[in-house]
């Protein structure tokens, strides 16, 4: 009877040690979100795309890439923080912006295209801007190319021009480059940033960006 007991009384430990140990580890798993995302390090060779638009200086000590989709709430969301991030680090920081159309959102690659044909005209940033300013105007509308067109006349571009180079091929291939290497990087959702290297996926606070940014500028 003392040795069933000591048998039965063994297997409840276990029993109970791997309950607690279960239970902190799917404590430790729901505790990480992307408000405070674990930096995960990738290939370096991926983040840069031909031709992408940039700010900053490229040998800056901090590289950031955003993975972006214009019809996404929450990197218009994102995109005052990294606006100010962009204004108040300046040259500190090398800024890439890179497309990541999700296929959910109808509009998504039209939209990368309109900022692509506005770059043509040097107005990719500009564009860029309204499009997140302006994406509740756009995003579910069936006559989005109707609308960016007009944006494009609101930034004096040559309208012509802009709606030639929304059927242009290589500007397809551009963003579809960009959605390969996101792809290959595993980015799976927008934003993603890139910073120095190390993944952080959701919409970053401005306090924390900063943080990330002033421990690489250390």
């Amino acid at each position: 009877m003392n040795k069933e007991t000591k048998i039965i009384g063994a297997l409840g430990a276990i029993t109970l040690a791997i309950m607690i140990g279960g239970a902190l580890l799917l404590g430790n798993s729901s505790g990480s979100n992307s408000s405070s995302p674990a930096p995960i390090v990738v290939d370096t060779k991926l983040l840069m795309g031909e031709s992408s638009y940039v700010k900053g200086l490229k040998d800056a000590k901090v590289q950031i890439v955003e993975f972006s989709d214009f019809q996404c709430p929450a990197c218009a969301a994102a995109d005052p923080i990294v606006k100010k991030i962009n204004q108040d680090y300046a040259d500190r920081i090398y800024f890439v912006y890179r497309h990541f159309p999700l296929p959910q959102h109808k509009n998504a690659v039209t939209a990368s295209l309109a900022s692509e044909a506005a770059g043509k005209q040097d107005k990719f940033w500009e564009m860029h801007d309204l499009l997140f300013e302006k994406q509740d105007a756009w995003a579910e509308q069936n006559n989005a190319k109707d609308i960016f067109i007009s944006y494009a006349k609101d930034l004096g571009l040559n309208e012509d021009q802009f709606k030639s180079d929304l059927d242009d091929q290589s500007l397809k291939d551009k963003i579809n480059a960009d959605s390969v290497d996101g792809e290959r990087l595993n980015v799976n959702s927008t934003p993603t940033f890139y910073i120095n290297g190390s993944k952080y996926t959701g919409s970053l606070g401005y306090e924390q960006m900063k943080s990330v940014i002033d421990s690489q500028l250390q």
